[in-house]
């Protein structure tokens, strides 16, 4: 199969799923609508893109002197302002939240034109995998919602896309991930992709970025901070994934029973955390990923190192809603390669990774159609309960796994790199 066909089919049928949604719903079938979207894994509210809506509104209501820190009685969910300030300069454009439907079109046909330059798959399977991703409840959930992660998505592979070349493009590349950051504050983690320059020019990199960053925070500090504090931490829920979700699920699920204390989500999380750091070393060594890495093209590789630090670093930094997972698509081609060229231990481990991530991506519309069997079954409440538990804790160890395994390749990316090879000379370790 062609290049551009293996590209076409993917991201063609998720451009295809978009027109049949958006024809439901402008077509006069809103029940329809909503029911294919839940049957998809997402639960659709009475209009689309309310996350548009919401920095929209929150523009709108701060041109008038609101303060939508606190409260934002533009949303018409009443949700205040969480994102960076950076956001509301918006209220100097002729915008407001009349223009929902266009910002969001214009948002998920930019992701959508996006998919059409993902790198090629190279096989049947890869392109079955790459079409699943691409057609996936965090993709339908982050289209439907019109969330500006989508923003970030985009930013995010223009900038992986210009650090590929020459010096002046790698600037502009580092600038995307650098308003990126601005827009999020977990986009720094792309700033990892600038591994690739030598240690010199990494340090200046590095030092521009943050001291530029830093700067522009400093200007609106107040706001920062106050959006910083207004992050939830600790949140569960099955269409979200984190470090916490786990030891803090099964807390909440023990305490319904009387059988735990405040030391339980902690101990937990310390055991998940030990377990996650010992399953990197030992993948990383056993299959020999920095000699794996080596079968990757360029492109292939800078993606899965954003696409790993971004994932990665969302886990760990704090509760994350399903659709950021978006970012699994900057992993998967270069995971699909993997599968296909690595040693013959590792090609089994990086196709059970391939599994797992396309799993998760259709997480929450398993767990629906389940839910959906067990009423025709006519289980009782408690047993329903205890499936959805069961299949909650098995996502959450799926999760955990996969972690793991995007560490240890994260780690193997950046000993493969020119600073990582400079920065490895002065290990005494070093094999």
């Amino acid at each position: 199969m062609s290049p551009a066909l293996a590209r076409c089919v993917p991201a063609g049928a998720a451009v295809a799923l978009f027109c049949a949604l958006a024809a439901l719903y402008l077509g006069g079938y809103p029940a329809l609508y909503h029911e294919t979207i839940a049957w998809l894994g997402v639960h659709a509210f009475d209009t689309p893109f309310v996350d548009t809506h919401a920095v929209l509104s929150a523009i709108e209501c701060h041109r008038l002197g609101v303060d939508v820190y606190a409260v934002n009685p533009c949303d018409v969910l009443g949700r205040p302002h969480v994102y960076s300030p950076i956001w509301l300069y918006g209220d100097r454009l002729p915008i407001d939240t009349t223009a929902t439907g266009m910002v969001g079109l214009v948002l998920d046909l930019s992701f959508l034109g996006g998919l059409f330059v993902l790198p090629p798959a190279h096989r049947r399977v890869d392109i079955v995998f790459m079409t699943l991703a691409c057609v996936s409840t965090m993709v339908v959930f982050a289209l439907e919602r019109a969330n500006n992660d989508i923003v970030v998505w985009v930013l995010a592979f223009m900038a992986v896309s210009l650090v590929q070349r020459g010096p002046a493009f790698r600037l502009v590349g580092y600038a995307f991930a650098w308003f990126a950051t601005l827009l999020k504050l977990y986009p720094l983690v792309l700033l990892i992709v600038a591994i690739q320059e030598k240690p010199r020019k990494l340090l200046m990199v590095t030092a521009v970025f943050l001291a530029a960053l830093g700067l522009v925070i400093w200007a609106d500090l107040a706001n920062w901070q106050r959006m910083i504090a207004g992050v939830p931490t600790v949140m569960q829920g099955y269409d979200m994934f984190g470090a916490t979700n786990l030891p803090y699920g099964v807390g909440e699920v023990l305490a319904r029973h009387g059988l735990t204390g405040h030391w339980v989500p902690v101990l937990l999380g310390t055991v998940c955390l030990l377990y996650a750091l010992s399953l990197t070393v030992r993948l990383f060594l056993e299959l020999d990923l920095r000699q794996q890495m080596t079968v990757l093209p360029a492109r292939e590789r800078l993606l899965l190192i954003a696409g790993s630090a971004l994932i990665v670093g969302c886990f760990f930094a704090g509760t994350n809603v399903l659709y950021r997972g978006i970012h699994f698509l900057f992993v998967l081609p270069g995971v699909l390669i993997l599968w296909r060229g690595a040693g013959q231990e590792a090609r089994s481990v990086f196709g059970a990774l391939a599994v797992a991530i396309v799993v998760l991506m259709w997480s929450e519309s398993l767990r629906y159609a389940l839910v959906q069997i067990s009423h025709v079954l006519d289980l009782s409440a408690y047993r329903q309960q205890t499936l959805e538990i069961l299949l909650w804790a098995i996502r959450e160890l799926v999760w955990w796994w996969v972690i793991s395994m995007l560490a240890a390749v994260l780690l193997a990316l950046v000993l493969v790199s020119p600073s990582g090879r400079w920065a490895m000379r002065f290990w005494p370790m070093r094999r």
